[in-house]
């Protein structure tokens, strides 16, 4: 489900909790919100972004040992 389908219920600071932002993360962003620092604010959404797109990448690659693994027993005479 893509963001335009959400409904707009969600706080920023609640989308960033549900997004797994940590403690100085979320302080982060409260004090650039306190000041007026949208810069600020969008560095410290795209910081989260990054680390959750290299969780993926991670678990990519970890499925694709898992993957050879399998193409492994299926063409391997046993």
């Amino acid at each position: 489900m893509s963001w335009q389908h959400r409904d707009n219920s969600c706080s920023q600071i609640e989308c960033l909790i549900a997004s797994g932002a940590d403690d100085t993360m979320l302080d982060d962003y409260k004090t650039f919100d306190a000041k007026g620092n949208v810069g600020g604010k969008l560095k410290t959404i795209a910081r989260q972004r990054k680390i959750l797109l290299e969780r993926v990448h991670e678990n990519e690659r970890r499925i694709e040992y898992l993957d050879y693994l399998t193409w492994q027993l299926e063409h391997t005479d046993a």
